[in-house]
């Protein structure tokens, strides 16, 4: 299992066969952009958050930087390193999910959910917008605040956890 330790600039691996946490990718904490042809243990990242992988091995994440928040795809070739950056238009994403069954790429974004259809490379607003809110009803009209967590049920049911409307 990945997890995306921001305090650590780092995705670690955690074996729940051995209960041990052990550093995949993100050079001993120091934040930095290196990824391209890289090794895995020279890569450095900048508060990578959200994790997601799909059926190709590849990693989806969203890391901070400078320049504010992007979403990554890495590619693992032996133990080297190529990355893509997906846009996210004016949106920042934080929490990702992907779906096995279509693999499409669910993200929440500002203040609502964004979806990237079967390895497209343009993402859609499914529901909410840059702007918090509270309303419920049809995806146009329903909006978000601060979404801080989703997962699959199946591939039609998408659970988001909206922190700040206590939902």
């Amino acid at each position: 299992m990945l997890i995306a330790a921001s305090n650590r600039n780092s995705l670690e691996l955690l074996n729940l066969r051995t209960n041990s946490l052990e550093t995949f990718i993100g050079k001993n904490g120091s934040s930095g952009h290196i990824y391209e042809g890289h090794k895995l243990n020279d890569v450095r990242l900048t508060y990578p958050y959200g994790i997601a992988s799909d059926n190709e091995s590849r990693i989806f994440f969203g890391e901070k930087n400078t320049t504010g928040m992007h979403l990554l795809v890495m590619t693992f070739t032996g133990d080297h390193v190529t990355s893509k950056h997906l846009s996210t238009q004016s949106f920042k994403p934080r929490y990702l999910c992907y779906d096995h069954m279509t693999g499409d790429l669910y993200l929440t974004i500002d203040h609502g959910l964004a979806v990237f259809h079967n390895g497209s490379e343009t993402m859609r607003v499914v529901t909410g917008s840059a702007d918090s809110g509270f309303g419920v009803g049809s995806l146009s009209t329903s909006e978000f605040y601060l979404p801080r967590g989703l997962t699959m049920i199946d591939s039609k049911t998408v659970i988001v956890m909206d922190l700040y409307n206590n939902r």
